[in-house]
């Protein structure tokens, strides 16, 4: 939940939005977002209120759907790429090159 805290304040003052013209766009409830917002939700969001969140942030609902538990992350479901069809050295390439990616996204 800190991960989707974090992104929904954020991403609100990049839009130059307050929590109530956020709600006003999104039909969210204020009381929702501020709570969200100052960490006082204890469960995730419904996924409803989370794709409209992403409507009025202008961003896919993808994003919010992963930061709150209903969609695998990115880095969960990175197993499911295939890289079968690589010789060895370039399977030890790809995941040394993931890896890379993930410690740099977690800085």
């Amino acid at each position: 939940m800190k991960l989707l805290r974090e992104f929904l304040t954020r991403r609100r003052n990049e839009l130059n939005l307050s929590q109530q013209e956020l709600a006003r766009i999104s039909g969210v409830p204020a009381g929702t977002i501020a709570s969200i917002e100052a960490g006082r939700v204890t469960r995730s969001p419904r996924p409803d209120t989370l794709r409209r969140l992403a409507d009025g942030l202008q961003v896919g609902p993808e994003a919010l759907l992963r930061m709150s538990g209903y969609l695998p992350s990115d880095r969960d479901s990175a197993h499911l790429l295939d890289l079968s069809p690589l010789g060895p050295q370039a399977r030890e390439r790809m995941v040394t090159l993931y890896n890379e990616l993930v410690g740099v996204l977690q800085r």
